[in-house]
């Protein structure tokens, strides 16, 4: 028969109590640690380029707080939303019930947007941030129409335009809203462009070297094209009034051509300024290889080249007009 002193059994059970409350402590502070190093994966400024508003911030805070709002378009607004990550993604949650999702993969950062009914709308590559640009988003313009995007200020120009007096003579122009235009002019395929907006005019560079000008005055608005080579200021070209008008107008036979070339192709973008081009190109590109291989390409800020095809191989570039 086995007896045991009582200062010996409370030795052993304050001993295995010890061991117990390390180990519960232990998978505590483990566990602790992970969710908060998987936060912080997240949390900082992060930016990505929409399909249609243009540079979108968003800011990923402490404490489950989030907020965003647009870096180039009229909208001054900041939203404010939560967050709360899991496993490889983070959810940004708006007032409004939609909803950003942050995810990782080999190739980077994506950020997927789903609206107020949970149907995804757009997949975009992400970046993040670092804190001192920021502030150069968050500067007030000193002028009023600094604010505006270019896009924005030729809003008014978008859609269809008819140029003539009568439907017999017409000529119909396309201005869309991805900077490119389109024409019946000048034949049965018409013109291909691209739009900039001048002060309070539209203007068209066609890819038959003409150049066109929408320009609004006191009675409505008025569309002049210039032959190639001609100097625009000392153009005498004839005013034709503008006015816009509905699809069924425009010829048959050119219109579904159009729509189908629409639907194959974007069409073509034509920055405002130097700043603007430079603005669109810096960030991640992503090459298809071929089939099942991929290359990520980081244009930097400072005129640096990052790839992943090679560890260590860096690169520059620069602009040469619009193109780099």
């Amino acid at each position: 028969m086995f007896t045991f002193s009582t200062q010996r059994f409370s030795k052993i059970y304050r001993t295995a109590a010890t061991f117990l409350s390390c180990c519960l402590m232990s998978g505590l502070f483990g566990l602790s640690a992970s969710a908060q190093s998987n936060d912080e994966l997240y949390k900082g400024t992060w930016q990505i380029d929409t399909p249609d508003q243009g540079a979108l911030i968003m800011l990923v805070k402490s404490q489950g707080l989030a907020a965003y709002f647009w870096g180039d378009n009229t909208d001054r607004t900041i939203y404010q939303g939560t967050w709360e990550s899991a496993e490889g993604s983070a959810t940004l949650v708006w007032s409004d019930g939609s909803r950003h999702l942050i995810s990782r993969d080999s190739l980077g950062y994506g950020i997927t947007y789903f609206d107020a009914s949970g149907k995804e709308r757009y997949t975009a590559q992400a970046q993040q941030v670092p804190s001192e640009v920021l502030g150069q988003w968050a500067k007030p313009p000193t002028v009023e129409s600094e604010a505006t995007s270019d896009r924005d200020k030729a809003k008014g120009f978008f859609g269809l335009w008819k140029v003539g007096q009568s439907d017999t003579d017409a000529d119909y122009i396309f201005v869309e809203s991805d900077r490119s235009a389109a024409s019946t002019e000048a034949g049965q395929e018409g013109l291909r462009g691209s739009w900039a907006k001048q002060g309070s005019e539209l203007h068209i560079s066609w890819d038959s070297g003409h150049y066109s000008i929408i320009r609004e005055n006191k009675r409505g608005f008025t569309y002049k094209r210039i032959e190639p080579g001609a100097m625009i200021e000392d153009d005498l070209s004839k005013l034709r009034p503008a006015v816009r008008t509905i699809e069924e107008k425009v010829p048959s036979a050119w219109l579904s051509k159009y729509r189908k070339e629409r639907e194959t192709h974007s069409g073509g973008i034509a920055f405002s300024s130097s700043k603007n081009a430079r603005s669109f190109y810096r960030g991640d590109w992503i090459v298809q290889l071929s089939e099942n291989r991929f290359e990520r390409i980081e244009i930097t800020r400072f005129g640096g080249l990052n790839t992943s095809a090679e560890r260590g191989l860096e690169g520059q570039w620069r602009m040469q007009g619009q193109d780099i």
